[in-house]
């Protein structure tokens, strides 16, 4: 990624200091994704998925218990905000 400072640019503002760190932070990313990535992998692929679900059975039960469902989805809330969001343009 690079960073310019140009009066066209978002980082027009920054200091040269927080330049150089947000370079810095975008190298850091740069290198750790890639490993992180390889180590959620491993994890997945060793997790056993049997005990998983045994460990998180109570937690479900308990939410079942705890919180009684609702009587809709909140989809046609969803679709009200997508429809007045959509641009009056487009039909």
């Amino acid at each position: 990624m690079e960073l310019k400072d140009s009066p066209d640019s978002s980082f027009a503002g920054w200091t040269p200091e927080q330049i150089v760190a947000a370079r810095r932070w975008v190298n850091l990313w740069k290198e750790t994704g890639p490993e992180l990535e390889r180590i959620r992998r491993v994890e997945l692929r060793s997790t056993n998925t049997v005990v998983a679900m045994q460990r998180l059975a109570g937690w479900f039960e308990s939410a079942q218990f705890l919180q009684r469902p609702r009587g809709h989805s909140g989809l046609v809330e969803q679709q009200a905000l997508f429809a007045r969001w959509k641009p009056a343009s487009n039909g």
